[in-house]
């Protein structure tokens, strides 16, 4: 890919001084692109605003970055969620250090400051805790590899809105959500203020450029796993690291707020970089707050509501596959559907549907009864072999059907008979990318996901190539992507892949170069 590599998203007072100084400050108008996230507020603040570290300065640059969201720890202390980078410099912070609002860039003299003034009057939080950094060593293997580039800074109660409100947005659900590719996001930050995009890449694995001091140069590099790529470019621009993406689709239909998906960290003038919003959470052994008012609120969801004749909600336990019979090596395939309520009872007499794959593609569907047991049992005569996977599209029962189907796949041909998948069995998210459709695992995916991670080592010591990740393409199909630092990059990537991911197109401006092979999910071995 093009205009890579990648970069934090600090910024540097040169280029935002500039930027502030060319748009018109409104500050009636709550949706816009920036300037209401870099002035001063009347305290408590929003979150979604420029801040930082005040010891984010040398002499001859200062930065900052956004104050994202709101989270809190076991004992329900409140903290500011943001990047290590921004409030912790790159592991160069010290427990306690002032967190100032507005950030030292977008310091001015509405209060008699001036840029890059460190005024202790305007500190809202201090550092509590980061998840370091951990920087590559030299050219060879055996990059150390980083999750999240988080830290959290414990608030002044009076200073930040204990609600959590985010500029633009309002109030986050509790809740979180794992990224899906394609699936619509937004974000509130200090530079480009509220944006929209769309997931376009996820379990990316990256190398990022940081460095030692603000302004300085970007001559550190921190490999990170299992990372969201959001498109379009103007989705963020510097500054905007530690803002807080969240779901613009839809809400949680627990509470109907939205939800966290990412940490944004780093970007390029094609891309934005974010955590997964679980792993900088885990990290800081935090969990998101959800508020109340504050802002544009969605429409809630309304939650089903069971119909008489039972408890709770029918849910899908258990997706067991086995082969008997069959003609030569074509065993038929059985699957068997365990329905539940929520008591671990069996739920009988619930008409299941459901949706077949083999190696990524729809083979069948069908509808069938729960007997006694819960059990609804399906079979696919002289089954070829493949990786299968089933997507539970409705339960009619006497409950409302709780809507997900257990993460499951089954190798016909290699898997022992039977195999089951239940709930808390499933693979973890780096290794089983989830479709929004169901939330069931996709073969195909999960197929091109191992081939990435076998690959992965040879890909990266390609010249110029500093990351892969998994997308699809216009048709739905997985694709295995490499990023690239400039054209010319990546000379001498594989036509293929163990026969099953093949050269894509080339993507004109935005892919000058091979920078995409596509999953076979077929079983010719020929690319679709």
């Amino acid at each position: 890919m093009e205009h890579l590599p990648f970069r934090c998203l600090s910024a540097r007072p040169w280029a935002m001084i500039v930027l502030a100084g060319a748009l018109a400050i409104a500050p009636h108008v709550w949706t816009d692109s920036g300037p209401m996230h870099q002035i001063e507020q009347t305290r408590p603040i929003w979150l979604g605003s420029s801040g930082g570290s005040m010891n984010d300065i040398t002499s001859r640059y200062c930065c900052g970055g956004t104050l994202g969201a709101l989270v809190k720890d076991g004992n329900g202390i409140l903290y500011i969620l943001s990047n290590n980078h921004v409030l912790a410099r790159s592991n160069n912070g010290t427990i306690g250090d002032a967190i100032l609002h507005p950030g030292l860039i977008d310091q001015d003299a509405s209060d008699g400051d001036s840029v890059c003034t460190q005024d202790p009057s305007d500190t809202v939080a201090y550092l509590a805790g980061f998840i370091p950094l951990q920087f590559k060593k030299g050219l060879g293997p055996g990059a150390p590899t980083n999750q999240a580039d988080a830290a959290i800074a414990m608030i002044d109660t009076s200073a930040v809105r204990n609600d959590g409100a985010i500029l633009d947005i309002g109030t986050l659900s509790g809740n979180t959500l794992a990224a899906v590719v394609g699936q619509p996001v937004q974000k509130s930050g200090r530079t480009t203020g509220q944006t929209f995009g769309q997931v376009a890449a996820v379990n990316v694995t990256v190398d990022v450029g940081y460095s030692t001091e603000c302004g300085g140069a970007a001559n550190l590099v921190a490999r990170f796993v299992n990372q969201i790529r959001i498109t379009p470019g103007s989705f963020s621009a510097g500054g905007d690291s530690g803002s807080v993406i969240v779901e613009s689709d839809g809400v949680d239909p627990g509470d109907g707020r939205p939800r966290a998906i990412g940490l944004l960290f780093a970007g390029s003038s094609s891309s934005t970089l974010a955590n997964p919003i679980d792993a900088a959470l885990a990290g800081l052994n935090t969990t998101m707050v959800g508020g109340s008012g504050g802002g544009p609120q969605p429409t809630p969801t309304p939650t089903p509501t069971p119909t008489p004749g039972g408890s709770g909600q029918a849910i899908v336990q258990c997706i067991t596959f086995s082969t008997d019979g069959g003609k030569n090596a074509d065993k038929h395939l059985n699957i068997s559907v365990l329905v539940q309520d929520d008591s671990s009872s069996p739920v009988s007499g619930a008409a299941v549907s459901i949706d077949l794959f083999r190696d990524g593609s729809p083979v069948g569907s069908g509808t069938a009864t729960t007997g006694s047991s819960g059990q609804a049992l399906f079979s696919l005569k002289n089954a070829a072999n493949g990786a299968y996977n089933v997507v539970v599209t409705n339960v009619v029962a006497s409950l409302a059907f709780e809507g997900t189907t257990p993460e499951n796949l089954f190798r016909k041909g290699t898997d022992a008979s039977p195999d089951a998948d239940c709930r808390g069995d499933a693979p973890q998210p780096s290794e089983a990318v989830v479709m929004r459709r169901g939330w069931q695992l996709d073969a195909g995916m999960h197929q091109a996901a191992k081939i990435k991670a076998r690959h992965e080592d040879r890909l990266f010591g390609l010249a110029g190539v500093v990351g892969t990740g998994l997308s699809r393409d216009e048709r739905g199909r997985p694709v295995v992507e490499i990023y690239v630092e400039k054209a010319g990059g990546g000379a001498g990537a594989p036509a293929t892949l163990e026969g099953r991911c093949h050269a894509g197109r080339r993507h004109g401006a935005v892919y000058g170069v091979l920078t995409s092979l596509r999953l076979e999910c077929g079983s010719n071995g020929r690319s679709p």
